[in-house]
């Protein structure tokens, strides 16, 4: 399978602290990774670097084109990264004009349009009229995503991009962006937040430049020990799963609360 992301040794250091040493990571196209860290262990870093925005000379290529200053533009034309503080990325304009000035970097030829349709299934129809600064930290991260989606990117890089959304916005937003990833977005999640390791099909911990463990979401729950280890805990329905299975109420690990409710109230 095609390769979206591959790194190989990578190392780099910043103001003469070795962020990463010897750091291999490959993500296949269709990929939804979730790569888990506290903070200080390398995530943004990373994010950064899949942008082009922090220099390295190590082996990394990008949808099959090597990382450098030859093929940055084109890089950059099919991975957009949402930071978790938008704002730097943000213009003084209208939700709408926002999104249209997104889509003014593509060749779509019927903005309007793609915006219509787009807005039917992504919540950001009410924000539309609204001012940007007028707007939430997380309605904020809301529109920086919805405009990173609308330049139809290869690869969406999320640098705990949902992390001041609302729960019930946030759960719409990740059916969303499972669609997405189903017809083909590969997406790479970045979060201190182990709750969200169940979203994607694959996970990895990162602390301090180094893969400590990676797996697929049934594996999280083998994980309890390495996770407290870390000062984490396991995904709470896992968590809870793994309780009621004590008592005969549950009888395999879930794959989500859905899963869960289903077994208790077979």
């Amino acid at each position: 399978m095609e390769k979206i992301v591959e790194m190989e040794n990578f190392s780099f250091s910043y103001g003469g602290e070795a962020i990463f040493y010897q750091f291999s990571f490959t993500m296949v196209a269709g990929d939804f990774c979730v790569i888990l860290g506290p903070m200080g262990s390398g995530k943004t870093t990373l994010a950064r670097i899949l942008m082009g925005l922090e220099a390295t000379h190590d082996y990394i290529k990008i949808n099959n084109l090597f990382m450098n200053p030859k093929n940055l533009t084109e890089i950059r034309k099919n991975v957009k990264v949402v930071f978790e503080n938008p704002i730097p990325f943000l213009s003084n304009s209208t939700v709408y004009q926002e999104l249209a000035f997104a889509l003014s970097k593509t060749d779509c030829e019927t903005p309007e349009k793609k915006i219509r349709q787009f807005v039917q299934e992504f919540p950001i129809e009410s924000l539309l009229s609204k001012n940007v600064f007028s707007l939430s930290n997380g309605e904020k991260q809301i529109v920086s995503l919805a405009s990173a989606l609308l330049q139809n990117p290869k690869l969406l890089v999320l640098d705990e991009a949902l992390s001041l959304i609302d729960e019930n916005k946030k759960e719409q937003i990740l059916d969303f962006l499972k669609q997405e990833n189903q017809k083909g977005l590969s997406i790479l999640w970045l979060t201190n937040d182990s709750e969200n390791l169940m979203y994607g099909n694959k996970f990895l911990f990162l602390d301090k430049g180094e893969l400590i463990f990676s797996g697929k979401p049934e594996d999280v729950a083998k994980l309890e020990k390495e996770l407290n280890s870390h000062h984490l805990e396991l995904p709470f329905f896992i968590d809870l799963s793994k309780r009621l299975s004590y008592y005969g109420k549950c009888s395999e690990i879930p794959k989500d609360y859905k899963e869960l409710v289903d077994q208790i109230w077979k």
